[in-house]
């Protein structure tokens, strides 16, 4: 007997170890990882306020009228949603990378919560690219005069890669709510 209960607990410590070694590497690639994409966050974020800037400073140095930069701020919101989306997709990743890096499991009911936000932020992506490419004209206007529509022809755009992506968000999501139910029923019994 005090055989076998020596076999099962050295079974044990290996299994142990094995499981904190594993652990200490999702820490380290998750630090690496983490900081990584602060750092593409920061340049993005440089980048768009840049961009920015530099629109605002030439629609004013312009000469023009309300309709004018009306009908250019209507051309830049679709940009500007998108930006607002890419900077969510941003945040999530570096919030799950920023917890798995601080040691705590990736299966929690927040990481799975997280990946299904990002399947509906890219599914919401896709179908926002989508409207806008069904938008087959545009007010034409010369100074502060309306003139009428601009019809031009419905190409349409599906981004299939966020289609792809949504759905291994989704599946990722329910991976990670089964290993939280897992990783409950594992604390529990021990």
């Amino acid at each position: 007997m005090d055989t076998a209960s020596n076999a099962a607990n050295r079974y044990m410590t290996n299994d142990e170890e094995k499981i904190y070694q594993s652990l200490g590497r999702l820490k380290s690639v998750s630090r690496v990882a983490g900081r990584l994409l602060r750092v593409l966050f920061y340049i993005y974020i440089v980048a768009i306020l840049v961009i920015c800037a530099a629109m605002f400073l030439w629609i004013v140095s312009l000469d023009y009228s309300i309709g004018d930069i009306l009908s250019t701020i209507q051309r830049f919101l679709p940009n500007l949603i998108m930006v607002a989306i890419v900077t969510l997709l941003f945040r999530l990743f570096i919030r799950v990378f920023e917890d798995m890096s601080r040691g705590e499991s990736p299966f929690s009911d927040i990481q799975s919560l997280r990946w299904k936000t990002v399947g509906w932020l890219l599914l919401g992506k896709m179908l926002f690219e989508l409207m806008i490419s069904f938008a087959p004209f545009s007010i034409e206007s010369v100074g502060d005069m309306f003139v009428g529509l601009s019809v031009q022809p419905i190409i349409v755009n599906v981004d299939v890669a966020s289609v792809l992506w949504a759905i291994v968000s989704f599946c990722l999501s329910y991976v990670f709510k089964y290993g939280a139910l897992l990783q409950r029923l594992s604390d529990e019994t021990l």
